[in-house]
């Protein structure tokens, strides 16, 4: 049903998400999977959809942990945060130990 949902509409990331979620649930293909999520990273990314975007981005985190490309997985995550609002990362010079008191 997925196939022929693309043959009518190409442009459908949800559709990419679900044949990514029976990829790796149903045969365990987690290359296909990821292949998959990335098509609709790329769909969600060009329509602008955030809270889509929340969910696209957890599964590649979550994918690519499976496959122990941490970095990566990190890295998702880290956009997944941004997607939801909130600011990450550290500034240039942000040495991480600033216990928020003004000296």
């Amino acid at each position: 049903y997925y196939t022929e949902a693309l043959k009518l509409q190409p442009d459908f990331p949800e559709v990419y998400n679900n044949i990514a979620a029976l990829s790796i649930n149903e045969e365990g293909d987690v290359k296909s999977a990821i292949d998959n999520m990335t098509v609709a990273l790329a769909q969600t990314l060009k329509e602008k959809d955030d809270r889509f975007l929340i969910t696209v981005y957890m599964n590649l985190a979550r994918l690519s942990g499976s496959i122990a490309d941490y970095d990566k997985a990190e890295y998702y995550k880290m956009k997944m945060m941004e997607a939801m609002g909130f600011p990450v990362g550290f500034e240039e010079g942000d040495d991480g130990d600033d216990d928020g008191l003004v000296e």
